[in-house]
Parts: structure tokens; C-alpha cells; sequence
């Protein structure tokens, strides 16, 4: 009986070894027909695929088998990551969000920002989706892209496919023409208006000047505001008639009409900029209408009903910083008529100390423009008392 097992034993181990034997031939004529030199004794191949240093190995990890297909010679400062445990949530701190939601959702991308955004344009994205699909890993990082995937590269079909795609990513990625062009064309001709963005901020910000002056002049003409956003700042105080545009935009977004309004030059004609600051001062948003109060107040004169009634509408809004805006303003170009309406925000327990102090100066800053039978008006009451606050002598405070 024991002779018995002896034999079953050493007969299974042939027949393992056999099959192994068998196996690794199977890989090696995978991996010619890849075009890859097998290693004589390894589950393992090397070769030069267009141009790219190319390895393949097998692993086997928790009784299963992982091929993992590695290309070197790549940037180092690019790295991109797949991790299924961090799908779809936001970029960490030191990671650059692409723009396109699908893409962002799956990778983790680090690196050189000029270098990161030139490479993955819109075919490069597409590739590495398609990658991200089929892979239990994926990470490029250190000038080397390493890929793993499930199961044992038996015919040369199974190897040669996710190859060609690896291949086709980092050609897509790093070949071909420089970073500039690279983001000059994403800039323009990318599907993702996010993706498009970025990539102009940089190549503005980064880019040799012909290069940069052709993409300002493109970009002004654009039909996407935050690229002639974009153009209209680099461009500089000439382009004062694009901002102006995209501050009065009614149906633009109202985080970029503030960047427009807070953009605006000095150089702007004064008509201008008020009826850009008229046009965002009622709007809901508090950072947008809080940017027009700021503009109101350094460009209208003192006296102009409009802004005045609009700026004392924005001190009932709920918001400390469109009304601290407002305050302020109205300090510049509010009349006698907007005292009895700040005197409430120069005192109170429950005002904050901030307030109550850029209110009583907007008061004084009004007090000082007055004239002599105007400024008579307004006296201070209790100048002596702890709150030192200011009141109009006959005047009652506005109701509510």
C-alpha cells in the first residue's frame, strides 16, 4: 500500500511538473508572437514594442494568477493611479482633477501639472478608461506604466491585446508633438469644457509668447466664457470689453461673473463699470452681488440714485459679506440719505465688533462729503458714551 502512494505521489508530481512545463511553453509562444523574448527559466518576457522598453510576468497571488505587463522609459513626472477603493471621490490635496467627471471619478493623477494635462488629452483619457476596465491595477509613476491583470497569458491573443491598448496609452500620452501644442489642442479641440479650461489656464500661464498671444486671440472669440475669461486676463486692460460682457451675463454662471467684475480694470470707462455693478448688485448669489457692491463702490459718484437705493437694498440681505460690502461701498458714494440706514450697524450687542466699526466709518466717510447745512444734519450723540455712535438730529431710523 505504502508503495502504492509513493508511486501516486511521485506520478502526480510528474504530471504537475509536466503541466507546468507545458504552461510555460504556452506563455513563451504567447510572448514571441508579442514579439517579446521569453526568459529561459522565468514566467517572464522582455522586448522593445514601438520603441518602448516592454516586460511581462506572471504572478501568482492568493492562488490565483495575475499577468502584469510593464513600459518603461516614460516621464517620471506624470503619475496616474487606478484604486477601486477611492472611486468617485474628490482629488485629494496634491492631486490635479482632469475636468472630465468619468476620468476623475477613476484615476488619481499627480505630477507636473503642464506635463499631466498635456498628456492626457481626450484620446489618451479614452485609452485608460478602456485600460481601467479590464485591469486589477493600474499605475504609472516613476517614468514606468505597470498594469495587472487577471489570469495566465496562455495564446498569444490574450497577451497581444492588452499590449497593443498599454501601447497605444502611452503613445497617445508622451509621443508626438511637445507639451504646449499638446495643451494648445486640448484647449481648443477637447469635448470636455472643464478639461478645455485647464488647459488653457496653463498654457497661458506657462507658454512662450507666440504661442500664447495666438491663444488669447482664439480664445477672446470663443462661444465657452471661461476661456474668454481666461484670454480677457491675460490679455490684460484692453480687453476690458470682454469682461464687461461677462459681468452683465444674466445667464452665466455667478461664480464666473464675479471673476469677471473682480477682474475689471480701472481703465474701464466709468458708465461701464456701473452698469456692469447695477447688473449683479440684485442677484442672489452673495459672493456675486458682494463683487458688484465692491465695483459700485470705486466706480459711481457720490449722489447716483441707482446705486445708492441698490446698495441700501443689499444691507437687509442676510449675508455678512455682501452687507459688509455694501457698508463700505456706501461709504464712498452714499448720501445723507443712506445715514439713517447704517446707524443701525453702528451699535448693538449683537452686531459683530467689524461691522460696527466699517459702518461708523461709511458714516463719517458720508458725514465728510456733506455740505455745511447737509453735515449739521448729522451730529454725534453720545460721543462721550462707550458706543460713541452717530445719529441724524430729527431724523427717525428706517422702519423694521
Amino acid at each position: 500500500m505504502e508503495a502504492l502512494a509513493v508511486l501516486a505521489i511521485v506520478g502526480a508530481t510528474a504530471l504537475s511538473a509536466a503541466t507546468s512545463r507545458a504552461w510555460r511553453a504556452r506563455f513563451r509562444r504567447a510572448a514571441r508572437a508579442a514579439g517579446l523574448e521569453p526568459a529561459p527559466w522565468e514566467i517572464r518576457a522582455i522586448g522593445r514594442l514601438r520603441g518602448f522598453p516592454v516586460a511581462v510576468r506572471v504572478e501568482g497571488v492568493d492562488g490565483r494568477w495575475l499577468t502584469v505587463i510593464s513600459i518603461g522609459g516614460l516621464p517620471p513626472d506624470v503619475a496616474i493611479s487606478a484604486d477601486s477603493g477611492r472611486r468617485g471621490q474628490a482629488p485629494r490635496p496634491g492631486e490635479l482633477a482632469i475636468g472630465e467627471p468619468r476620468f476623475d471619478g477613476v484615476f488619481r493623477t499627480r505630477g507636473d501639472e503642464r506635463r499631466v494635462r498635456a498628456a492626457l488629452g481626450a484620446s489618451a483619457r479614452g485609452f485608460a478608461l478602456r485600460l481601467a476596465d479590464e485591469v486589477v491595477a493600474f499605475r504609472l509613476e516613476g517614468g514606468r506604466l505597470e498594469l495587472r491583470l487577471p489570469g495566465y497569458p496562455a495564446e498569444a491573443r490574450s497577451l497581444r491585446g492588452p499590449l497593443r491598448a498599454a501601447l497605444s496609452l502611452v503613445e497617445a500620452m508622451f509621443r508626438g508633438a511637445g507639451p504646449t501644442e499638446r495643451l494648445y489642442a486640448n484647449a481648443f479641440d477637447d469635448p470636455s469644457p472643464r478639461v478645455r479650461e485647464h488647459n488653457l489656464r496653463v498654457l497661458l500661464e506657462q507658454a512662450e509668447a507666440p504661442r500664447r498671444l495666438e491663444a488669447i486671440a482664439r480664445a477672446l472669440d470663443h462661444e465657452q466664457p471661461e476661456l474668454r475669461l481666461l484670454a480677457a486676463r491675460a490679455a490684460g486692460s484692453g480687453a476690458w470689453p470682454v469682461l464687461a460682457e461677462l459681468g452683465r451675463g444674466r445667464l452665466l454662471d455667478p461664480a464666473l461673473r464675479r471673476r469677471a467684475i473682480c477682474a475689471l480694470p480701472a481703465s474701464t470707462p466709468r458708465a461701464i463699470r456701473v452698469e456692469v455693478a447695477l447688473s449683479a448688485l440684485g442677484k442672489p448669489d452673495p459672493a456675486l452681488a458682494a463683487a458688484a457692491a465692491r465695483l459700485a463702490g470705486r466706480s459711481a459718484g457720490p449722489g447716483d440714485p441707482r446705486v445708492e437705493g441698490a446698495l441700501l437694498a443689499l444691507l437687509a440681505r442676510d449675508d455678512g459679506g455682501a452687507r459688509a460690502a455694501a457698508i463700505s461701498a456706501l461709504g464712498r458714494v452714499g448720501t445723507a440719505r443712506a445715514v439713517a440706514h447704517l446707524l443701525p450697524f453702528t451699535e448693538g450687542l449683537l452686531t459683530p465688533a467689524p461691522l460696527k466699526a466699517r459702518a461708523r466709518a461709511a458714516v463719517r466717510a458720508i458725514q465728510g462729503r456733506l455740505t455745511h447745512g447737509e453735515a449739521g444734519a448729522i451730529s454725534l450723540a453720545g460721543s462721550e458714551g462707550p458706543a460713541g455712535r452717530l445719529s441724524p438730529a430729527g431724523w427717525a431710523r428706517p422702519p423694521g
